[in-house]
């Protein structure tokens, strides 16, 4: 659960079906540092008081349904993940290990990591929850 500091009402009860989803994502490295998450909402405009509330260090993106895009992915790796390198003096190339999420797999985001010394490397679609089952063995 996500929510400002301190806050002591973090959720409220609305009646009736409907669903909200939220997508987080969490960037881990090979030596455990985690990065700044990214936190996709639920929204077409985000309002100014949500926007407000949150991190100004975590990546932040918004989609009509609260799913991951193409274009929100890229912005996290463009406007978060990027400066967050760089401020901590990683040495170029990274490799950045992903799951087969077609979201993360766009010639848009392909681009830009090959542009910035990312070399993105993607697991066969469906593959991570069997990665999971070896690494308990």
């Amino acid at each position: 659960m996500l929510g400002p500091k301190g806050a002591k009402n973090l959720y409220e009860v609305i009646p009736g079906s409907e669903k909200e989803q939220i997508t987080v994502l969490l960037t881990i490295s090979a030596e455990g540092t985690i990065f700044p998450p990214l936190v996709v909402l639920p929204f077409e405009r985000v309002p100014a008081n949500v926007a407000a509330s949150y991190n100004p260090d975590w990546g932040f993106g918004n989609s009509k349904k609260g799913w991951m895009t193409s274009d929100v992915y890229k912005g996290y790796i463009e406007n978060a993940m990027l400066p967050y390198l760089k401020s901590k003096g990683v040495k170029f190339p990274v490799l950045y290990l992903v799951d087969g999420h077609k979201s993360h797999l766009s010639y848009e985001v392909a681009n830009f990591c090959v542009e910035n010394d990312i070399i993105i490397y993607s697991f066969r679609p469906n593959a991570t929850h069997k990665l999971r089952h070896f690494s308990k063995n």
